[in-house]
């Protein structure tokens, strides 16, 4: 596919009639500045992109569509896009790494908000054991409860070995009966 060059004015972009879906995508070339690029699918998307050589590597990089960004707005996009690519700084690298940063936090977030206390589990664990341990499992669940009461408000990452010790070392100081599953 052949790739128009001409200069950007807002107008002219807003009288580009839509590719029929046989020629799929048309590209157009700013002459006034080099490595912006639009394309304009089928479906009527208009998206600016930044496109330029990096160390040997073609790439292509979205910079906003057309009706939210002005052609003057993406000029001064790819301008500083430019200036930070010859400071060093790869732009896709940077958004790969904001991304992976918003990820993680967000995957925090959800698993602190999901996460169970000890009680929780104790009861979920209860529910199956009543099922499939239909003589035992009243004598277990009070059992576990009462050596496990100082847990059952906890979260399940925030016991830890040491305090599973300590309340053991506890029970047997007291030379109560202490059986460990």
């Amino acid at each position: 596919m052949p790739v128009i060059l001409f200069n950007f004015t807002q107008s002219a972009l807003n009288k580009i009639k839509v590719p029929t879906k046989e020629e799929n995508i048309i590209q157009f070339r700013d002459t006034k500045e080099r490595n912006l690029l639009l394309i304009i699918s089928y479906t009527g998307f208009r998206r600016f992109y930044l496109v330029i050589n990096i160390g040997g590597i073609y790439y292509k990089i979205k910079i906003g569509t057309l009706p939210d960004l002005t052609v003057k707005e993406a000029r001064k996009n790819v301008m500083k896009l430019k200036k930070d690519i010859a400071n060093g700084i790869h732009p896709m690298e940077e958004r790969r790494k904001i991304n992976r940063e918003k990820r993680e936090k967000k995957h925090k977030r959800l698993e602190l908000q999901n996460e169970l206390t000890f009680g929780q589990v104790h009861e979920k664990y209860t529910e199956y054991s009543s099922i499939y341990h239909e003589k035992s499992w009243n004598k277990t669940y009070v059992m576990v409860k009462s050596y496990t009461a100082p847990f059952y408000h906890t979260k399940i990452s925030e016991i830890t070995v040491e305090d599973i010790q300590k309340l053991f070392d506890e029970k047997t100081a007291k030379k109560k009966h202490c059986v460990v599953y």
